[in-house]
C-alpha cells in the first residue's frame, strides 16, 4: 500500500511541475490530505480526509452546482446556458424538500420567490430602480400587492427636500393610533390625526387633531365634535367666538342689550315722544333685531295712553295702549322684528296721551312701575 501511495505522489508531482504547481499528499492539518501548491509553495487548494475543501482563489464553474445533505439536496447553483445567461440560486428544505424557493438574479432584474407562489414575493428592477412585493411590474418606487402592517415604530415618507413628514404609529402620545404630518420647513408645524381609546389621557376613545401636543378638533364616538375642546358636551362645541358668513336655521343670537331707566318719568302730550331713557343704539351685522318692551304705566279715568316702537326713526310692528275706566296702572307693552343691514343702529320707545297725564314712576313705587327696553341681534 505504502509503494502505492509513493507512485501516485511521483506521478501528480511529474504531471504538475512543468506548469510550476506541485500536488502533493500530506498530514499538515492532523489528517491525510491532498494539496496543491504553487511555485512559490503556497496552498492553492487542499481536501482532506475528512471530506473537507479549501480553497484559496475564485472557483470557476460551466454549468451547475448542487449541495447536498446527506441524500438531500439542499442548495443548488446555476448560471449561463442552464438559466438564460442569469444566476439562479435554489433553496430547499423544510416545506420545500423537492420543491425549491429561488433567486433570480440577472442583468436587470431580480426576485425571490417561493416555487408554489405566483408572483414573485420580492422583485427588483434594477434598470428602473423599483422594487415590488408581490408583482413584478411594479410602478414605483416600492409597490406593495397586499397589506402593510408595522408591530413597532412607524411607516415614515419624507419628500426630497427633507421637510414633509407622514408616518403612521401607534404609540406615541400615550398609545393611541397617530397618523402624522410634519414640516421642517420655514414656518413649518406638526400634526397629527389621533385615534385614542378609554386608556389614552386626555383624548379618551375620540379622534382628535392636534397640533404639536394641543388638540384642536375631537369627534366623540357617539358623534359630537369639540373644537378647542375633547370634551363637547353637545352635537358642536365651541371653545371660543364663531364667526361666519352665514347660517342655516332659526339664527344664533350675536348680542342682547336691554335698558331699564329707574328714573319717574310722565307725558302729558297728545304728539308722540320719546319716554326717558328708552333707546338702544348698536353696531349690527346684517341681522334680524327682535325687540321687546313694556312699561307699567298709571292712567287716570276717561284717559287713554299709546306706545310705538321705532328703528332708525321708522315705526316697527304695531302701537300698543290702553284705556282706562277707572285710574289705575296698566302694563303696556309690544314685540317687533326687524330685518336691518350691517352698521349703527338706534332703537327707542316713544308714548303719548289723548287727555290728561300718563305716569311710570319705577322709583317713587318700584313694586307698581318699572319700564324696559330689549333688543337682540339674530344672524342665520
Amino acid at each position: 500500500m505504502k509503494y502505492r501511495i509513493l507512485s501516485i505522489f511521483f506521478v501528480l508531482t511529474v504531471c504538475l511541475t512543468g506548469a510550476d504547481i506541485t500536488a502533493t499528499l500530506d498530514s499538515s492539518d492532523g489528517s491525510s490530505g491532498f494539496s496543491v501548491r504553487d511555485s512559490d509553495n503556497s496552498e492553492m487548494l487542499r481536501i482532506n480526509s475528512l471530506g473537507n475543501l479549501s480553497l484559496t482563489g475564485n472557483l470557476v464553474m460551466n454549468g451547475s452546482a448542487v449541495y447536498r445533505n446527506s441524500d438531500t439536496q439542499v442548495l443548488a447553483l446555476s448560471g449561463g446556458a442552464a438559466s438564460g445567461s442569469a444566476a439562479d440560486i435554489e433553496l430547499y428544505g423544510g416545506s420545500h424538500a423537492t420543491v425549491p424557493g429561488y433567486m433570480y438574479l440577472d442583468a436587470s432584474k431580480h426576485y425571490f420567490r417561493d416555487a408554489d407562489a405566483s408572483p414573485s414575493m420580492l422583485f427588483v428592477d434594477c434598470a428602473n430602480a423599483k422594487v415590488g412585493i408581490g408583482t413584478t411590474t411594479p410602478s414605483a418606487t416600492l409597490e406593495v400587492i397586499g397589506t402593510i402592517k408595522a408591530t413597532s415604530g412607524s411607516i415614515v415618507a419624507i419628500n426630497s427636500a427633507g421637510s414633509s413628514i407622514i408616518s403612521a404609529n401607534t404609540s406615541l402620545n400615550g398609545g393611541v393610533a397617530q397618523l402624522y404630518l410634519g414640516n421642517t420647513g420655514p414656518g413649518g408645524t406638526n400634526w397629527a390625526i389621533n385615534a385614542g381609546n378609554n386608556a389614552t389621557g386626555v383624548l379618551g376613545n375620540a379622534l382628535g387633531i392636534a397640533e404639536g401636543v394641543n388638540y384642536r378638533l375631537a369627534v366623540t364616538q357617539g358623534g359630537k365634535v369639540g373644537i378647542g375642546t375633547v370634551n363637547p358636551s353637545e352635537a358642536l362645541s365651541v371653545a371660543g367666538t364663531v364667526e361666519a358668513t352665514a347660517f342655516k336655521g332659526p339664527g344664533i343670537i350675536r348680542q342682547i342689550m336691554s335698558v331699564s331707566p329707574t328714573a319717574d318719568t310722565n307725558t302729558a302730550s297728545v304728539p308722540f315722544v320719546d319716554m326717558a331713557g328708552m333707546s338702544i343704539t348698536m353696531s349690527t351685522g346684517s341681522s334680524l333685531l327682535m325687540i321687546y318692551w313694556d312699561a307699567g304705566i298709571y292712567l287716570n279715568t276717561g284717559n287713554w295712553v299709546v306706545t310705538e316702537c321705532l328703528v332708525d326713526g321708522s315705526r316697527v310692528g304695531a302701537a300698543q295702549g290702553a284705556y282706562a275706566t277707572v285710574a289705575h296702572v296698566s302694563p303696556i307693552g309690544g314685540t317687533a322684528i326687524k330685518s336691518v343691514a350691517s352698521g349703527s343702529h338706534t332703537i327707542k320707545v316713544r308714548w303719548r296721551v289723548d287727555t290728561g297725564t300718563a305716569y311710570n314712576s319705577p322709583t317713587s313705587n318700584p313694586d307698581h312701575y318699572g319700564r324696559t327696553l330689549t333688543v337682540m341681534e339674530i344672524t342665520q
